[in-house]
């Protein structure tokens, strides 16, 4: 009987914090990210700026070298999960926009902060004046 009450006590003791700490688990909010869409390679090498973003970087991004987020304040965020599968290629069309907003759960690893992307908006541009349809 002794035993078994011990064994109630124990898994009591251990679960509470696990089951406290469950709700806030499931209910993590994603934030957003945003900035401009770069190739971290190039980034993290120092190299100029026309070098990690733009056209380069959606070449770079075609090969399957990592992509990021680049906030205004110079941090990077890696871009992983759905959005980075294929060589990037969901990510492909908005490199030649001037900015995106990236959402997903933020994480950090080894010192990088990456974001697990579920939605990339860019936002809509004017359509050019003077130009009919």
């Amino acid at each position: 009987m002794k035993t078994l009450s011990r064994r109630r006590s124990f898994a009591a003791l251990i679960g509470a914090p696990v089951l406290a700490a469950l709700p806030a688990t499931l209910s993590a909010k994603p934030d957003s990210i945003a900035g401009q869409l770069i190739d971290l390679g190039c980034f993290e090498a120092g190299r100029p700026a026309k070098e990690y973003s733009g056209v380069h970087a959606r070449a770079c991004a075609l090969e399957g070298f990592p992509a990021a987020v680049l906030t205004s304040e110079g941090k990077p965020y890696q871009i992983t999960g759905s959005f980075a599968a294929n060589s990037n290629a969901k990510l492909l069309p908005y490199y030649l926009a001037p900015s995106v907003t990236v959402t997903g759960e933020v994480s950090e690893k080894d010192g990088k902060s990456m974001v697990a992307a579920t939605d990339v908006k860019a936002p809509k541009q004017e359509e050019p004046r003077g130009r009919r349809s």
